[in-house]
């Protein structure tokens, strides 16, 4: 299922599907790869909308047609999950949230860069 810090609204069908002793496996732990961390993590999505995933995409108009299944992924607050001093919250911070989430079996994560993927291991 997809779940992360923005996708709260699926702990109901994690905890349902725990409590019927099946694995629960996670996608899009980090909101998906249509936007880059930084822009997805940095955007002001109170004030933005649908039409702001088609500008920052880097596929752009190639997105338009999923953008009512992309925005309640990617849009905010994923901002919440940056430490004190911190500009951009780490990957890690994200998937260590999803990971806290005791009935979750296991995360499928996409990284952008080798270094992304050390950096979230370094980090949870």
């Amino acid at each position: 299922m997809i779940y992360n810090y923005v996708c709260r609204w699926q702990e109901l069908g994690i905890r349902r599907s725990d409590e019927a002793g099946k694995a629960v496996l996670i996608m899009k732990a980090l909101g998906g790869q249509w936007l880059a961390w930084t822009d997805q993590t940095q955007e002001d999505w109170s004030r933005s909308r649908e039409e702001t995933i088609v500008k920052l995409a880097p596929a752009g108009e190639k997105i338009r047609p999923d953008v009512r299944l992309i925005y309640p992924i990617v849009k905010g607050p994923w901002q919440e999950l940056a430490e004190p001093g911190e500009d951009i919250p780490s990957t890690g911070q994200a998937v260590s949230w999803v990971l806290n989430n005791p009935p979750v079996t296991s995360i499928l994560v996409a990284f952008a860069s080798v270094a992304e993927l050390e950096q979230t291991l370094g980090s949870i």
